[in-house]
């Protein structure tokens, strides 16, 4: 067996078609070569599996991990995390795409250091044509005191962070299987709120690629209903059991917010009334427990939410369920994008 590579980078795939050629292709253009793509096909009944297998031949740094049912995301991950020699782990989607330098700009923060964690930038495009960044935000680098673990959990996008690979092992940390919204979210929290060493770059790595996203557009089952709630639970539970359990609850609540009132939105246009109240009052007490509403940390954040969003808090905290449901269900519609 050849040395094991810089880089494993993990990607679960199913019935992705042309877009998992170019997720390939993204990685193929790295300046950076010391790697290896875990292509997890989970279980495609597209006709894809095929041509994943010739990408397979073409070039030894990419294996194919071939499944025979589709047993979700989450559960592909971890097969990737199973399979994977790397030093350290990244992980991309089937339907986004890395940039030409990302893998560089992740060795260049990891250097002679080795944190256990390293941020990089995310963009997000909305059309193939929209222009993609080359950097932005800060690069810094710290061991991780708990002062600054609210910091940390505020870097909030899983496929833009590289982990090191023993890091993830010895800390038994892994996608949650069941749940089908927010098990990457659940997988940083956990990396971010233990890792004793971080770093950041401005560089971006990351191109997500809203046009092609599913997560958001699919049919609001119960079994998505259900597994929001889970969410919700276990990253209370898992911030309640850290230290300084007060402000990283608040800068959870804070930064997720917008993203859960959106959630909540498209739960009270399909659920029943008492399931989204009981979603909302799960919400309400991620707020209440960690936000003093003059706090300084929690303005920071709060400057930048939208009207509704600033609304919606109001509300849940005066617990007005009458008025907060009615604004979801007619003001929380995601906005159609301009032609």
């Amino acid at each position: 067996m050849t040395d094991a590579p810089r880089f494993s980078v993990i990607m679960p795939c199913f019935n992705a078609g042309a877009l998992a050629v170019q997720a390939i292709r993204s990685v193929l253009r790295q300046s950076f070569t010391d790697w290896e793509l875990i292509v997890v096909d989970d279980g495609s009944c597209d006709g894809g599996g095929a041509v994943l297998e010739d990408w397979a031949l073409a070039d030894p740094r990419i294996r194919l991990v071939a499944l025979a049912s589709n047993g979700g995301a989450a559960a592909a991950r971890n097969i990737g995390i199973a399979q994977a020699r790397g030093a350290y782990l990244c992980f991309l989607d089937a339907d986004d795409i890395f940039t030409e330098d990302a893998l560089a700009a992740f060795d260049a923060a990891i250097g002679r250091r080795a944190p256990d964690l390293v941020k990089a930038q995310i963009v997000v495009t909305h059309d193939d044509a929209d222009p993609v960044a080359r950097t932005f935000g800060k690069a810094f680098a710290v061991p991780v005191a708990e002062e600054a673990r609210g910091m940390i959990l505020s870097q909030s996008d899983f496929t833009s962070h590289a982990y090191r690979r023993d890091f993830i092992l010895d800390c038994r940390i892994r996608f949650d299987e069941d749940l089908v919204i927010g098990e990457d979210r659940i997988f940083l929290a956990h990396a971010q709120l233990w890792c004793e060493s971080f770093a950041a770059t401005d560089r971006v790595v990351y191109v997500y690629r809203k046009q092609n996203s599913v997560t958001m557009e699919g049919e609001w089952s119960d079994q998505r209903q259900l597994s929001i709630m889970i969410f919700l639970a276990r990253m209370r539970a898992l911030i309640d059991a850290a230290a300084q359990a007060k402000r990283l609850r608040a800068t959870f609540f804070l930064k997720s917010f917008p993203w859960q009132c959106r959630l909540l939105g498209r739960s009270a246009r399909v659920a029943d009334r008492g399931r989204v109240i009981a979603h909302a009052q799960a919400l309400r007490a991620a707020a209440v427990a960690g936000i003093d509403s003059d706090d300084i940390h929690g303005q920071r954040f709060v400057k930048d939410w939208p009207p509704l969003a600033r609304k919606l808090r109001h509300l849940l905290h005066e617990e007005d369920w009458d008025a907060a449901l009615w604004t979801l269900a007619t003001e929380a519609q995601p906005k159609a994008r301009a032609p």
